[in-house]
């Protein structure tokens, strides 16, 4: 059954964002996770042509990131609308947890919630990785795994090694980072999405989410000058991800500090 964008609500998210915004901490964080999984959000979308599908609209910025939109109801979409750029869209409702997995597989740097505000929440790319694995984390403590993703993730090694050129660059900016501990590369998929190519990055212990994630921008944003068109190549903090073991045994280390 197809749902009325004005069944959309979310008050249990909404809820969630305010009480993050007052206290950030592991509790509100594994609520905020929790609820954004178990919602269903509005979505801006290209208006579909004529036998075509429409597709979701990604803004960006300068400096290389991009964002998805999603609204927790048509109140705050129409804020948007009224308030945001003009450009041609329409709308779509996607569920949380189909709404991460799919940014997150197409490389997308963080989820705005209720971008026009007055309350709303940029969700980081790391913070959706976590929500994939059913982590939840605070500043540079090591995650509680207390949200259920069932998500599942399927992680290989690769079927080719990354160009000669992504990979210099890579290990280059791995080896002449103090912070770096250790590189792998692998395939990774999430859910039914297919296996895409990836770096798996460890950091040394005690690193701060804000400086690992200053690290992983900065390397996916180089490496899209090195990647051609229609082509995609994941990076991963996995220094306290529960993928990092299953990496480790299968896995061999292409650096290794």
């Amino acid at each position: 059954m197809e749902i009325s964008l004005k069944q959309i609500k979310n008050p249990g998210f909404i809820e969630a964002m305010d009480m993050a915004a007052g206290l950030d901490s592991r509790d509100t964080r594994n609520k905020l996770y929790s609820e954004f999984l178990k919602g269903s959000f509005i979505v801006p979308v290209t208006p579909a042509k004529s036998k075509g599908k429409s597709c979701i609209i990604i803004a960006k910025k300068d400096d290389g990131e991009t964002g998805i939109f999603a609204f927790t109801d048509m109140e705050n979409a129409g804020k948007w609308t009224k308030s945001g750029p003009k450009i041609k869209s329409g709308l779509t409702v996607i569920d949380g947890r189909k709404l991460v997995q799919t940014a997150y597989q197409a490389g997308i740097t963080a989820i705005v919630a209720n971008p026009a505000g007055p309350s709303y929440r940029v969700i980081s790319r790391a913070e959706m990785q976590f929500m994939l694995e059913g982590a939840a984390i605070t500043g540079g403590e090591k995650p509680v795994l207390e949200v259920e993703s069932n998500v599942q993730t399927v992680i290989k090694p690769p079927a080719k090694k990354p160009e000669a050129a992504l990979k210099s660059m890579i290990m280059a900016a791995a080896k002449n980072n103090y912070e770096v501990e250790a590189v792998y590369f692998f395939d990774i998929a999430f859910g039914m999405g297919e296996l895409h190519p990836a770096a798996g990055i460890v950091f040394r212990p005690n690193m701060t989410l804000k400086k690992s994630e200053a690290i992983m921008t900065g390397l996916m944003t180089k490496a899209q000058t090195l990647l051609g068109r229609g082509e995609y190549f994941d990076f991963m903090d996995i220094t306290v991800s529960r993928w990092r073991r299953q990496v480790e045994d299968d896995i061999k280390p292409e650096l290794k500090k």
